[in-house]
């Protein structure tokens, strides 16, 4: 079995997701392969999803609380992170669109 990867549930709102779906898996005693079978998909998307690279569908995050039996939690959790992140997103720039733009603002300044 390998090594768990290390988590860091304040780097995003996916890795806060995340932690929370390996807390109520691992208090359900399941392996991320039984977690998968119970929620059709693999090991390597639950694995994902735990990690914070691959955030969840809303009808998947049902699907574990389901499985896990969590009264719904992690669909509301999913919920309220997508809200807040939305909020953030709309009250302020868009980071990545910052970004890729400063590229394109030096090119300018190095054209006069």
């Amino acid at each position: 079995m390998p090594a768990q990867k290390f988590l860091d549930p304040g780097s995003s709102p996916a890795a806060l997701w995340g932690s929370e779906l390996r807390h109520y898996r691992q208090a359900a005693g399941l392996s991320q392969p039984e977690l998968a079978q119970k929620i059709f998909c693999s090991r390597q998307l639950v694995g994902a999803m735990e990690t914070g690279e691959r955030s969840p569908e809303p009808d998947r995050a049902g699907l574990c609380d389901e499985a896990l039996q969590t009264g719904g939690a992690l669909r509301r959790l999913l919920e309220k992170l997508q809200r807040s992140f939305r909020g953030r997103r709309s009250n302020g720039p868009d980071r990545r669109h910052v970004a890729k733009e400063q590229p394109k603002q030096q090119q300018r300044r190095g054209l006069r």
